[in-house]
């Protein structure tokens, strides 16, 4: 027989109608609670763990969606509204490591990336930057009427290059079209021009040190020449049949010092050009040291300590534009003013950083630049050197030659020395005329720099950057209210486990209540899935009877008092339904007495009359005898609420309960007092002192952790003896699957529970 499933609920009552069967049920393995455990260390807090963050979204998600998508709404209209478009114009030019030329290769070649490295450098330079500043094209633009125009440049110009492929890209920018592609244009045309500069006077400086040594080497032809013509006259003189002065012929056909006279024109030759070499190098030593600001730049840019602060500064700012985004118009009460004076904080303090890495690194970098050039301007020293010394080792060994031709003739000797030298001579001025002529016509030589293509005005804005603002707002309008949620729930620390409830406050958990069916569903479907329902919830309170009948500690227990810390936490279905298993299990008559006379629910549960209840037997208008109802069972008695009509604590105050409760020991095995919620009715706490222990029921993922110790709390402070908690309201398929299969037979359905 099942009493009242669709039993109609009291206006105001916290639980929903209860499912009362008085059919038999098998009992269940007995399961015998942990000790208590006084000194236990309670954790507060649940971890955040998928099932957490699982049980916060079930509990939220119908105030989290439309929350979510209001907010998600409201900042993407806000980013909309202050996120200005941006215009990107691109310069392509060519950058090639090597010399190009017209007719003679050089025979040396740059590195394969310093020099990309070094113009790239060059062209994000203050050098250049600040040279355009004094453009007119530049000085219109709003966007320059800054102090600071040079660094905001340095900023938002990009130059971006490919080690695979002599393309280079440069790139601004800016909320105007038209100052993108202006700024790119300025920027690649002042580069070219001082590249081009830096060029011409570096093969200058080349050109006018050849002419020099030309001219030089000219004289020294001129007077070889003189030396030779004195000795072919005093040989004419001394013999008239000799040949005419200046007749080559008479000496050259067989030479000697041949192999010292060549080796010697070609080190003269290589002394020339390293001279060269050298005074190009101490002409062209740069006296702004262009490339190295460009280096310092960079590397006081990418600086941890800048970085971080710029990145605060940033932030910062996106929290000042919106809050004046937000609060325009209205009164802030001086929160802007104090975020401002917060970012020039920041902002001085990024200056003071600036300065402070720029004056390390310049003096890093100048000691390296330094070092760098002497070295260099060294290694050329000391190949003159060499060259030098070798000049005169080849020197001497033609004298020792000269020396050991003495036996020969003498006169003819030394006209054949003065041929060589004056040869040589000769020799030496020819290639430093090739050299100079080599020099002036590879400087027509194409550009190793070249302009591809001139940035022109975009017409489309640049995408990514409203997309990526777009993307955050709306991941944080999923994430916030989320998050807040969490740390409310978190806060709130409702109760998801039996682990849980264990570490809450200092009483063993006495077992799982499964979750009770609200209500029996038409069809065989789901008539079959409320009835395994009802059955599992049944059996969860056979498991909590057998653990109070069978435990040494508990089995003198004859009043117990079921509470709860608030409302809807399923103390009713507990206490009806553990009423009911005492009396079945024990076939001694029961007594169910409904203490909540605020808000009475069990003559609602089991369908008896509340004319005359609890409320009548305290105020002494009707006797036990009387108020009990005998009617709905032989062994299940119940005595109901009864209409208040005064306060609780009026009808308690006396001892009246205790007294009642001593009167009926002696009728009743076993005396089971549904309490009124002890946090919102503290007369609970007088009833729960008259019992012999207390039950106290939470439910699962609703009751909260703060609620079930200070329940505990006070009913330890009131005299109550709390013996265990009890976790309501936990699914069918989460029992099953920790306590294991069962088999259930009672004449009308077979069901087996497994862990599948």
């Amino acid at each position: 027989m099942t009493i009242g499933p669709h039993a109609p609920k009291p206006t105001g009552a916290p639980e929903a109608a209860l499912i009362v069967s008085q059919q038999p049920i098998a009992y269940a393995p007995v399961f015998q609670p942990p000790p208590i455990r006084p000194n236990r260390r309670h954790n507060q807090e649940p971890d955040l763990n998928p099932g957490f963050l699982w049980s916060t979204w079930s509990h939220w998600w119908k105030v989290l969606l439309p929350v979510s998508l209001l907010i998600m709404v409201a900042t993407c209209g806000v980013v909309l509204f202050i996120t200005s478009p941006k215009y990107r114009a691109e310069a392509y030019l060519t950058i090639t490591p090597q010399h190009d030329f017209l007719v003679t290769p050089t025979s040396r070649e740059e590195g394969s990336r310093s020099f990309v490295n070094t113009q790239i450098g060059f062209l994000r330079s203050p050098v250049v930057l600040s040279k355009i500043l004094g453009r007119p094209e530049v000085a219109s633009l709003k966007l320059m009427n800054r102090n600071d125009a040079v660094k905001w440049l340095s900023q938002h110009l990009e130059v971006i290059s490919n080690k695979d492929s002599d393309l280079c890209i440069v790139a601004v920018t800016t909320p105007d079209p038209d100052a993108s592609a202006a700024l790119v244009n300025a920027i690649v045309q002042t580069y070219l021009q001082l590249q081009e500069e830096k060029e011409v006077a570096r093969n200058s400086s080349k050109v006018r040190t050849l002419y020099k040594i030309m001219s030089d080497q000219e004289k020294i032809v001129t007077q070889k020449q003189a030396e030779l013509k004195n000795l072919l006259g005093d040989a004419f003189d001394k013999d008239p049949s000799a040949r005419t002065p200046l007749d080559h012929n008479m000496i050259v056909e067989s030479n000697p010092l041949a192999d010292l006279q060549k080796e010697l024109q070609d080190t003269d030759l290589e002394i020339s050009i390293t001279k060269a070499d050298i005074a190009g190098m101490k002409d062209g030593t740069p006296k702004d040291n262009r490339g190295a600001q460009a280096h310092i730049h960079r590397t006081v840019e990418s600086d941890e300590s800048l970085v971080q602060l710029k990145l605060q500064l940033n932030q910062k700012r996106d929290s000042l534009t919106k809050r004046k985004a937000i609060t325009e118009g209205k009164a802030t009460g001086g929160g802007n003013t104090k975020m401002e004076r917060e970012v020039a904080e920041i902002e001085r303090r990024i200056d003071a950083t600036r300065k402070n890495l720029v004056r390390d690194y310049t003096e890093q970098f100048a000691t390296y630049a330094e070092s760098q050039h002497q070295d260099l301007l060294n290694e050329a020293t000391q190949n003159l050197n060499m060259l030098t010394v070798k000049r005169e080792y080849l020197h001497e060994q033609m004298v020792q030659r000269r020396t050991d031709m003495k036996d020969s003739s003498e006169h003819i000797t030394g006209i054949s020395f003065a041929q060589n030298k004056y040869d040589e001579a000769r020799v030496l001025l020819s290639k430093i005329s090739e050299r100079l002529a080599q020099l002036e016509t590879e400087s027509g030589a194409a550009s190793r720099v070249q302009l591809i293509d001139p940035a022109a005005r975009p017409n489309v804005p640049e995408p990514m950057g409203l997309w990526k603002k777009m993307l955050a707002a709306i991941a944080g309008s999923l994430i916030v209210p989320f998050g807040l949620a969490v740390l409310w729930e978190r806060a709130a620390c409702r109760i998801t486990s039996a682990d849980q409830l264990e570490n809450q406050i200092e009483l063993p958990v006495i077992g799982e209540v499964a979750r009770l069916p609200l209500r029996v569903k038409s069809g065989n479907r789901t008539r079959n899935a409320s009835a395994r329902s009802l059955v599992m919830f049944e059996e969860s309170i056979d498991s909590i009877r057998t653990n109070l009948l069978l435990h040494k500690e508990k089995n003198n227990l004859q009043v117990i008092a079921v509470c709860s810390s608030v409302a809807a936490e399923g103390k009713t279905s507990v206490s009806s339904q553990l009423a009911i298993s005492l009396a079945r299990a024990t076939g001694q008559p029961t007594l169910l007495i409904d203490g909540d006379m605020r808000a009475p629910d069990l003559h609602g549960v089991f369908e008896i009359p509340n004319e005359t209840g609890l409320v009548h037997v305290l105020g002494g208008e009707a006797t036990p005898q009387v108020a009990i109802n005998r009617d709905w069972s032989e062994h299940i008695h119940i005595l109901p609420a009864g209409n208040l009509n005064t306060s609780p604590h009026n009808l308690l105050g006396q001892s009246q309960f205790q007294n009642l409760l001593d009167g009926l020991r002696t009728q009743y095995r076993y005396i089971i007092v549904d309490t009124p919620p002890v946090l919102a009715a503290s007369e609970a706490l007088i009833m729960a002192a008259a019992a012999d222990g207390v039950l106290v029921c939470t439910m699962h993922e609703k009751s909260r952790g703060d609620h079930l110790r200070l329940t505990h709390e006070r009913l330890v402070a009131a005299g109550a003896k709390p013996i265990g908690t009890v976790l309501n309201g936990v699914s069918t398929r989460a029992y099953a699957y920790k306590y294991g299969s069962y088999y259930y037979g009672n004449g009308r359905h077979n069901y087996a529970y497994s862990r599948s």
